[in-house]
């Protein structure tokens, strides 16, 4: 091969390396930027100002409807059942004095007639002997001088003693025709108070007795609402007594095609806790309870209690997902976060009520921190700026 061939062929591969030597030392020779250190603004987050306020708190609680009054009718004396009240039935509204039902009163009436003959010859007898004694006062008045005898022998010759033993047998007669009389009025059974009747075990024919359960009977007048509420919140509560009204509580309950809701009034406390959940409980009374313009409180109904408090709080209102731990918040103060633990007074669904350890306007964090450290840096979210729920 030819000198002129072989600088032909190395030509194109010089000039290729040279280039790529060209290249190398201007990417080497290149100054190096300079890096910029990040910035650190801190967590984004929102937050929410706070306010003090006077706030009426209301316990809210569950509760069943029981009966003030509730009995069971027994009879006091034996028979065949011949009559029963019109609205002798399960549900039936009994007024007070009204007739539940009435046994056979034969052999109560016999026993009335005899005891009234008993009556008449005891004081027959009495009178025989008060004769029997003007005789003897007058046989002594004449022998009176004649007679030394002692205080003993002068009242049996004056039939003291019988005398007492007559009027011993009146009163006698005249209390067994009181009690035959009382008797035959017992049977006649009638409603000691206005009543609804619960249930009815009686038919007529039946012999009934005193060891007969013939009826239960609840009183309509009012009805209790037995209501559950946490022990610590008695102390906003006041129950009735002879000097002051109880607390006003609000029942309601959902009957399938809209909500009655009744006023009521506290107006006990048992004297123990429930021993499933260990809460205090109350009674709510509940005037007129079946009446129709006002929505019946039917008993054994599982009902709402809303008990308005006795006194108003200064507090602060917050929305429970702010609260963290059960008592500490996020405060945004100078661009860090301050873990605050405060006292919660009242505690609801829907709210938590703070009655110290927190300031008027302190902004409160609203936004989930994934992990919260105090002193951390935060900063406002501009996006959004303060949380636009209010508290």
């Amino acid at each position: 091969m030819s000198r002129t061939t072989l600088v032909r062929k190395f030509i194109p591969l010089l000039v290729v390396a040279l280039a790529i030597l060209t290249a190398a030392l201007l990417v080497w020779s290149r100054p190096e930027p300079e890096r910029e250190t990040p910035v650190d603004n801190g967590e984004p987050v929102q937050v929410q100002p706070v306010s003090r306020q006077l706030e009426t708190l209301v316990i809210e609680a569950q509760g069943s409807v029981i009966p003030a009054r509730e009995i069971t009718v027994q009879p006091q004396v034996s028979g065949r059942v011949i009559a029963m009240g019109d609205n002798f039935r399960p549900g039936g509204r009994i007024a007070a004095g009204e007739l539940l039902f009435a046994v056979d009163d034969s052999d109560y009436r016999l026993a009335v007639a005899q005891a009234r003959t008993r009556v008449a010859e005891a004081e027959a007898a009495l009178a025989l002997e008060q004769g029997r004694q003007a005789v003897a006062q007058r046989e002594w008045a004449l022998f009176e001088d004649e007679l030394a005898s002692g205080d003993n022998d002068s009242a049996l010759a004056l039939r003291e003693p019988q005398l007492q033993s007559a009027r011993a047998g009146v009163a006698a007669a005249r209390t067994q025709l009181q009690q035959a009389q009382l008797n035959l009025e017992r049977t006649r059974i009638s409603a000691p108070f206005n009543a609804v009747i619960r249930s009815e075990n009686i038919d007529l024919g039946q012999i009934v007795g005193p060891q007969t359960a013939a009826a239960r009977l609840a009183g309509t007048d009012t009805f209790w609402v037995q209501a559950s509420v946490p022990a610590a919140q008695l102390d906003f509560v006041d129950i009735a007594d002879l000097e002051t009204s109880g607390s006003v509580a609000t029942i309601s309950y959902d009957t399938g095609t809209g909500q009655v809701r009744r006023q009521g009034e506290v107006i006990g406390l048992l004297s123990d806790l429930d021993r499933a959940g260990q809460m205090a409980r109350v009674l709510i009374e509940i005037s007129d309870p079946l009446a129709t313009d006002r929505g019946r409180l039917l008993l054994d109904s599982f009902v709402d209690v809303e008990i308005r408090a006795n006194r108003e709080l200064d507090v602060i209102r917050l929305q429970p997902k702010w609260l963290h731990n059960g008592d500490e918040v996020y405060v945004y103060e100078d661009g860090v976060l301050r873990i605050r633990r405060v006292e919660v007074a009242w505690r609801r669904p829907d709210a938590v009520f703070v009655s110290s350890g927190l300031d008027e306007n302190e902004r409160i964090v609203v936004t989930t921190i994934a992990t919260p450290i105090a002193g951390m840096k935060l900063t406002l979210d501009d996006t959004t700026g303060m949380a636009a729920s209010t508290p």
